[in-house]
């Protein structure tokens, strides 16, 4: 069984996509979230949100515009244990291997403090996202910013790409793959994006 704090992690998160008491937020594991799937299939989705904003800017969630360090050593411990603890759990029941773990973000944080704050601004040249598991090269390291962290200076990606590199470890092509969206067919990689090779497995 999980530990409570993972259980009450997961089951906060799961709020979203699957309807949850707080009262039973307690009692959950992972194994309780399996829908099924278009093939009849077991699929399991979860989703971790850390940070919901309605709580106030900072409170609960990590938009460090005002105090980011002080704001930062509050979030990060409460989300650090549970994601080690969700991979851990994953790989214990042998389900690691079959499962791929995308842990991301909107975007980073501008390397400078933010005008009247001791906060930092949105940063959309330069974040970190990681992915573990299914299909993917295990310690792996791909791309940097700048020595400022300002912006990616090697192997610079884009959403595009990372959309692209997802839905290729789904088995899904994101150049054939389209929807309906206002009378015409659209890609979710638009007209861009590629397979990010060198992070496959």
């Amino acid at each position: 069984m999980e530990a409570k704090h993972v259980r009450r992690a997961l089951a906060v998160a799961l709020m979203g996509v699957v309807s949850v008491t707080a009262a039973q937020a307690a009692d959950l594991s992972i194994s309780q979230f399996r829908v099924r799937g278009p093939s009849g299939g077991n699929d399991e989705f979860v989703e971790l949100f850390n940070g919901a904003y309605a709580m106030g800017e900072g409170i609960g969630n990590w938009d460090g515009h005002r105090l980011l360090k002080s704001q930062y050593e509050i979030h990060a411990p409460i989300l650090d244990q549970p994601a080690a603890a969700l991979l851990k759990d994953l790989k214990q029941r042998g389900l690691l291997e079959d499962t791929l773990v995308v842990w991301t973000t909107e975007f980073g944080r501008m390397p400078t403090f933010q005008v009247g704050a001791n906060g930092r601004d949105h940063n959309p040249k330069g974040f970190t996202v990681w992915l573990a598991g299914a299909g993917v090269k295990r310690a792996t390291s791909y791309g940097e910013t700048d020595e400022f962290g300002y912006q990616a200076a090697v192997n610079p990606s884009s959403v595009y790409e990372l959309h692209a590199t997802i839905l290729h470890l789904l088995g899904l092509d994101h150049e054939r793959l389209s929807f309906s969206h206002n009378g015409a067919e659209q890609r979710l990689t638009f007209v861009h994006g590629r397979v990010i090779n060198d992070v496959l497995a």
